[in-house]
């Protein structure tokens, strides 16, 4: 409704003290999906479904933004992990519970007594 009366993405967000950007991504994603885009599924993927977002951003050169909307994917950093994961180990690295690249520190070695 802010929206349809003139006022832009960064006025609406400043008046409800949000991040401009995730407000045109809800704007976006409810735009497509309706109102099945405003509820978490907390879902899980399978691979086969993530190198098929992948697929379809690369076919159609898509933002992750995009791609995030039109699979009303909650977030589209998820979008870029999963395209690094399939870059770093291909369509295995999709798969649930493999994270592609290690971030994580390695635990210090035990001291001794």
């Amino acid at each position: 409704a802010f929206l349809e009366r003139g006022r832009g993405f960064r006025r609406v967000a400043a008046q409800f003290q949000m991040d401009p950007t995730l407000l045109r991504r809800w704007v976006e994603a409810y735009r497509l999906h309706g109102e099945a885009s405003l509820s978490s599924t907390g879902q899980r993927y399978s691979a086969l479904f993530k190198f098929s977002v992948l697929r379809r951003m690369w076919d159609d050169s898509l933002s992750l933004r995009r791609a995030a909307a039109l699979f009303n994917l909650g977030d589209s950093t998820q979008v870029g992990r999963w395209q690094q994961q399939y870059y770093s180990g291909g369509i295995e690295a999709l798969e649930s519970g493999k994270r592609g690249l290690s971030t994580a520190m390695p635990k210090p070695p035990a001291k001794p007594r």
